[in-house]
């Protein structure tokens, strides 16, 4: 049996293991793992999108990439693991898609080397209420984000733009503008 948590306290996990007689194991936070990346604009003659995350959140961006928005052409590097690759690649998407996918395996050093080469972040969620840390983590790698409209991102509504809306479509035609 596998325990997944997200633990905010420190040693907690020592306490978790001696009581319960489980193995721990810390999957760091990107958001604290690294300085700021100031944006850059990119010269890439097709778009580079970034999503990052884990297999909790890839279905709002499997359904989000067989909505009009994956009619663009683009090139989506998801960063991320092996459940959520096998996940992708099991998933039927509708025809004449105009993205292709590059999986890159989780890493904090695959997070910042695969974001300074992007152009934009994708952050849809199908959730109510989603923690902020992968939209804090995109602007602290000085990416624009395109993403849902959902309670913990509100505090940074005017910071990134909203899914299909024009903004959206804006930020993916011009994220230099953003």
């Amino acid at each position: 049996m596998i325990l997944l948590c997200h633990l905010l306290e420190i040693n907690i996990d020592k306490l978790l293991s001696f009581l319960f007689q489980i193995e721990t194991f810390e999957i760091p936070d990107g958001l604290d793992q690294f300085d700021l990346i100031a944006p850059k604009i990119k010269d890439n003659a097709i778009k580079e999108v970034m999503w990052f995350g884990h297999i909790s959140n890839i279905l709002s961006l499997l359904k989000y990439l067989d909505s009009s928005f994956g009619l663009n052409k683009f090139k989506l590097n998801i960063v991320s693991d092996n459940r959520t690759f096998d996940f992708i690649t099991k998933y039927n998407f509708k025809p004449l898609r105009g993205f292709e996918i590059c999986l890159h395996m989780w890493s904090i050093e695959n997070l910042i080397k695969i974001s300074k080469n992007c152009d934009l972040k994708l952050l849809p969620s199908d959730k109510t209420y989603a923690g902020s840390n992968r939209l804090l983590t995109a602007f602290k790698l000085g990416l624009p984000v395109i993403g849902s409209s959902i309670i913990s991102y509100e505090p940074f509504s005017d910071f990134y733009a909203k899914l299909e809306t024009h903004d959206a479509q804006n930020l993916f035609e011009k994220p230099e503008r953003w």
